[in-house]
């Protein structure tokens, strides 16, 4: 599993359960990074929180939310919600706990950035949820105290994604960080289609117009259709290949802080792989009759042609997301760069790799390699040792 980076978002009065939630998922899973709200609009706005000025936290929120790949939110019902009824005989409201607003809007704002699976709500038994999140004509339960004016609420519909986990007690962080933990590694793959950058549509596209193109293309080749023809620069092939197999090479999460650089260097393009020009990777080429020749840096194994590509497009979708957030007006630091850029990346492997599965099939027989380089000859001739071969 990749890092997963996670954001919990609180109420005040909550900020100590948050403290230890955050030392709690970190200990048990260190391939979880967990962001704590106040000391990040702290390391934000330093000069602001600490003198307690105002600061615009709707803009912050849009355009820092999306870069995590989970939240958490906790509703501990800090708010007394007074409820008007319409009965005239009856003289008092309705009167329970409730989340805070913000946490309510911030919950919101989490479910359309990264998708209702990406978003866990923590809420205390006394906490009666919303209509939206409960459902219509759920099931409710009087609690005994505080004169019965107090209620909680069961989820009782089946087709919310939002994963929900109940507490009573704030001192069993050790029962919900193991939960937490195991919901976010069973769906550290599972990306919603609410998106904002391109990862998803760019993997697509690479499918589309690379993969599958080469694969028809060979598969042409093989046939002796369509006058295909395979050029192999700078070395002659041992044997005719019978099949193909792609290699796809994504950068390292160390390598991803970067990745902008890397993939605008002119000899990914030119080499086929970053820094490793000296090894017996070779460009190659599928030349149909008529139509688009696809190029690829090759290596043969026996009768099986592996096509080595580094999918530069994706960066993309780092830049649609510059565009539609305006990342840059606001001076992210580094780590959230990093977020983004690791977040887009893992997007376009997972998707990546659904699309393939969805193309065998159909019968397809396309094998896609995903693996992982830094882009550092000693550390991947270590880790990849068939690329020097």
């Amino acid at each position: 599993m990749q890092k997963q980076n996670v954001i919990i978002f609180s109420s005040f009065q909550s900020l100590e359960l948050v403290k230890k939630l955050k030392a709690g998922i970190e200990e048990r899973c260190k391939e979880i990074e967990v962001v704590n709200w106040e000391e990040y609009f702290k390391s934000v706005y330093p000069q602001n929180y600490s003198k307690k000025k105002a600061f615009p936290l709707f803009r912050f929120l849009t355009k820092r939310v999306p870069s995590f790949d989970f939240a958490i939110l906790i509703a501990g019902g800090e708010d007394e919600i007074h409820r008007g009824v319409k009965d005239p005989q009856k003289k008092e409201p309705e009167i329970y706990l409730g989340m805070r607003d913000n946490v309510i809007f911030e919950l919101g704002m989490c479910c359309m950035a990264l998708g209702e699976s990406r978003v866990i709500l923590l809420h205390k038994n006394d906490t009666q949820l919303f209509a939206d999140l409960r459902g219509l004509n759920s099931d409710q339960k009087m609690l005994k105290g505080d004169n019965g004016k107090r209620k909680c609420t069961q989820l009782t519909i089946n087709n919310i994604q939002l994963k929900a986990f109940e507490y009573s007690d704030e001192n069993n962080v050790e029962e919900l960080s193991r939960k937490i933990v195991d919901y976010i590694n069973e769906k550290s793959d599972d990306y919603s289609p609410v998106v904002v950058g391109a990862a998803c549509s760019t993997a697509q596209g690479y499918m589309d117009n690379f993969i599958m193109s080469a694969a028809n293309a060979f598969k042409a080749y093989r046939e002796g259709k369509d006058n295909v023809v395979l050029e192999i620069a700078g070395k002659k092939l041992e044997k005719e290949p019978e099949t193909l197999e792609f290699r796809i090479l994504l950068p390292t999460a160390d390598a991803c802080r970067n990745v902008p650089e890397i993939l605008s260097d002119t000899k990914t393009a030119s080499a086929g792989i970053y820094n490793c020009r000296k090894s017996k990777i070779s460009n190659g080429e599928l030349k149909p009759s008529k139509g688009r020749s696809v190029l690829f840096a090759c290596k043969q194994k026996g009768s099986t042609l592996q096509i080595i590509d580094i999918p530069t497009t994706f960066q993309a979708s780092y830049k649609t997301a510059e565009a539609i957030l305006g990342i840059k007006d606001d001076a992210l630091s580094d780590a959230e760069r990093f977020r983004y850029i690791t977040k887009e990346i893992s997007m376009f492997a997972a998707t990546l790799t659904k699309l393939t599965q969805q193309a065998n099939e159909k019968n397809a027989g396309i094998k896609v390699v995903i693996e992982y380089a830094s882009f550092d000859c000693d550390v991947d001739r270590k880790n990849l040792p068939w690329l020097y071969e």
